[in-house]
């Protein structure tokens, strides 16, 4: 085989999933060919650096090829005039149909690997993308990591169900709130039947790095739905029709938005594939309750998973199952050795399939790539550390040394503040006007103290989240938004959603209320105006992104609730501005 020299360019921040920086590893590092990963995010096209020095480019899903930020117009001028082989990989294929397809086109992509079925993926792509050639690949492999790990035996695991999900944009249709349907339905009866079970699908329920793995063997099996959407939105109109449904009507369910909005989309694409977690629970030896689907035909009902009705009229059947040890015991060894020991659905497979890809199609003319490579490695860490320092001085030198140590020590307790080594000039000045904005608020140095004074705070609430929480607050607050309050008294959940148009004193009396009697959970739904906010006078770049899909739950306040309520009030009461107060319109535009 004639190696060639292949530019992935990729965003391979630490913050990814593992799943994402498991794709990234398998193509950079497993590949036969010499493959030289660069991360453009937030930076313009290097000045040494010359894409006719490679045989072929590959644009990775990570970077959103549409948007400046993930490639700005300089790299995109480079990629189109680019004359070797072009490869763009592609995931979440139900959203920006004709805008991505138009960006394709306009830089000159040559193949694109997409998870879609073949059937849907030539619907979507044969007539947009003409002369393209498609590459059917999946969401995601088994890493080489989870092979041969030990686990406990079925009849160790204290629990018969474990599952996290989460509620996922309405507009994408009935497949993609099957998620949280199987996790609804399956806790209703599960006592019923006497089944032990942890499953969750709100924000506060989610479980992160090594907790997860640990989770995930507790249960002898978890649940899972087909992967990706039933609903295929072209250009933006059925996302924007339901986020104006929902501005109108806050209160709405799942059911009642589908049935006024989305039945005439509904069916359009069947984005219906296999989820790494699919791969994750297997090679864990945990068995799969799954709603019958195509799940890219890795498993099969019966052979590999147990099914569960749509409508859970066999739920007694599944049950009876759960309990059996014999049965899972052979329903998860023989997923095992034929989904992961099998190697049939290893990160080898992409990888492989990538290198007869680029062999085949690339030139092999490139003069070689190595000094180009390096100088734009080096340019773009001298950027960006030039950046940092500049942003860092104007702050005064002199406290730069407890930043910096503060910094080290909570890094890997703050996913988000990971992105910061990726784009620090960005995340500094963002940083730095949200916390300048924070303490200049009483409420918030006064929640500080506490947490300093509390012992019992400060073992309950980690400092990152504690810092996370009064930002947010503090911008939302800012924003003006409009903001309604609900108080479950049986579950004691204050629940705020976003609205067009809320009555301020209705709001504060019900969280006042709220507080009195107690709460477990803050949950703010911000999905309506479009997961995000501006504050007045900031640019795009720098819009607050309301959790990882428009919900988020604050759990500081929920311990401060308990230990300083009169505190917790004074963090919360702002987001609804002063009772009887009649506040701006237009705030709440999506951005």
């Amino acid at each position: 085989m004639r190696r060639r020299s292949v530019l992935l360019l990729c965003d391979d921040s630490p913050s990814h999933a593992d799943t994402v920086l498991d794709h990234i590893q398998a193509l950079s590092a497993s590949s036969r060919h010499d493959v030289h990963r660069l991360n453009p995010r937030g930076a313009t096209l290097p000045r040494l650096l010359r894409l006719g020095a490679f045989d072929a480019v590959a644009i990775h899903y990570s970077l959103v090829c549409t948007v400046d930020h993930y490639l700005s117009p300089q790299w995109r001028a480079a990629i189109s005039a680019f004359q070797g082989l072009k490869v763009q990989f592609i995931q979440d294929e139900y959203r920006w149909v004709e805008a991505v397809t138009a960006m394709v086109r306009q830089l000159g992509v040559n193949v694109l690997f997409s998870a879609l079925p073949p059937e849907e993926m030539r619907k979507i792509y044969q007539d947009r993308l003409p002369g393209v050639r498609l590459e059917h690949t999946l969401t995601g492999y088994v890493p080489d990591r989870l092979v041969g790990v030990t686990t406990p035996d079925v009849a160790e695991r204290p629990r018969h169900i474990v599952y996290r999900g989460r509620e996922l944009p309405f507009w994408l249709g009935d497949l993609a709130n099957d998620k949280v349907r199987i996790a609804k339905g399956v806790a209703a009866r599960a006592e019923a039947f006497h089944l032990s079970t942890d499953i969750g699908w709100q924000e506060k329920d989610r479980i992160y790095g090594l907790d997860w793995r640990r989770f995930m063997v507790s249960g002898r099996a978890t649940l899972g739905t087909g992967s990706g959407a039933s609903i295929a939105d072209f250009d933006g109109r059925v996302e924007e029709t339901v986020r104006e449904y929902q501005r109108q009507h806050p209160h709405a369910g799942y059911a009642k938005v589908a049935s006024a909005v989305l039945r005439p989309y509904e069916g359009n694409v069947r984005f219906d594939v296999v989820s790494p977690r699919v791969f994750e629970a297997i090679a864990l030896r945990t068995a799969l309750v799954l709603f019958p689907g195509w799940y890219s035909g890795v498993v099969e009902p019966g052979r590999h998973y147990i099914a569960l009705r749509r409508d859970f009229s066999n739920f007694s059947e599944v049950a009876d199952k759960l309990k059996d040890d014999r049965f899972l015991r052979e329903l998860t060894a023989r997923a095992y050795s034929e989904v992961v020991a099998s190697g049939a659905y290893s990160y080898r497979v992409l990888t492989e399939h990538f290198d007869r890809v680029v062999e085949e199609l690339a030139p092999s003319s490139a003069a070689g790539p190595q000094l180009a490579y390096k100088a734009a490695r080096v340019e773009l860490g001298i950027r960006r550390i030039g950046e940092a320092t500049w942003l860092a001085s104007s702050v005064g030198w002199a406290r730069q040394r407890r930043f910096a140590s503060r910094l080290v020590r909570y890094l890997d307790r703050w996913p988000t503040a990971s992105r910061f080594l990726i784009d620090p000039g960005r995340y500094v000045r963002k940083g730095g006007w949200a916390l300048g904005r924070a303490v200049s608020r009483s409420a918030t140095r006064k929640a500080l103290s506490a947490w300093s004074a509390d012992v019992e705070i400060r073992r309950r609430v980690p400092f990152s989240d504690l810092l996370e929480d009064l930002l947010e607050l503090t911008l939302a607050a800012d924003a003006g938004l409009y903001l309604s309050a609900t108080y479950d008294s049986r579950t004691r959940s204050l629940d705020l959603l976003t609205v067009d148009c809320a009555d301020s004193a209705t709001a504060i009396a019900t969280t006042e209320a709220a507080l009195a009697r107690g709460i477990r959970t803050v949950i703010w739904d911000h999905t309506a105006a479009g997961g995000s906010f501006r504050v007045n006078g900031r640019d795009s770049s720098d819009d607050i992104h309301v959790g990882e899909t428009g919900r988020r739950s604050f759990d500081s306040l929920v311990v401060f609730a308990q230990r300083r309520p009169a505190l917790a009030a004074s963090l919360l009461l702002p987001l609804f501005g002063r009772s009887g107060e009649s506040r701006p319109v237009g705030k709440i535009t999506a951005s």
